[in-house]
């Protein structure tokens, strides 16, 4: 990568550098809702209910433009039609387990150190709890929620619409 990016176009030319090379982690692409972001002013702008048959299909999609979204969003539900515009109709088929740890980031001196605490709680969590638990770390998928905290995503069809109440219960009378 030895362009420099500078200015507007240069941003948008980082922008598009990345979504050329990254790796999506999306499965079953058919039935999720792809969301993509808008650079506005206030970053406020989204497109939903956006459907791609393939990462590939999504991807050049994504690179159509001069412009490339700011942000790209899946669904972590499942959907008969998440083309569908009308949450309600889009027929809700199943959804992927999430764990959404978030704390207050005005709480810390800086937004380093924020993000630092917030890594050693998710840590904490994943080594005391969840591996007693019985969770594969290899499932696991964690990824910085962009504002408040740590999202824990387990994306595979033994943890599908499972609730952690009903994995608390599960477990306790194993």
């Amino acid at each position: 990568m030895s362009e420099v990016y500078q200015d507007k176009n240069g941003l948008f030319g980082l922008y598009k550098h990345h979504y050329e090379h990254t790796t999506l982690h999306i499965t079953d692409m058919p039935r999720r809702e792809i969301a993509t972001q808008e650079f506005s002013p206030q970053l406020r702008a989204f497109s939903r209910a956006q459907y791609f048959d393939t990462k590939s299909a999504l991807v050049e999609d994504l690179l159509e433009n001069a412009r490339p979204p700011a942000g790209l969003f899946c669904s972590t539900a499942y959907y008969l039609d998440p083309n569908e515009t009308k949450p309600t109709k889009r027929g809700l088929i199943g959804y992927d387990f999430v764990i959404d740890l978030d704390d207050d980031a005005l709480a810390y001196a800086d937004r380093y150190d924020f993000i630092d605490a917030m890594r050693k709680k998710t840590k904490a969590i994943v080594e005391r709890f969840l591996k007693d638990l019985g969770f594969d770390e290899d499932l696991m998928l964690v990824d910085f929620s962009g504002n408040k905290g740590f999202h824990l995503t387990f994306d595979d069809e033994k943890y599908r619409n499972l609730s952690f109440i009903g994995v608390l219960a599960k477990h306790m009378y194993e």
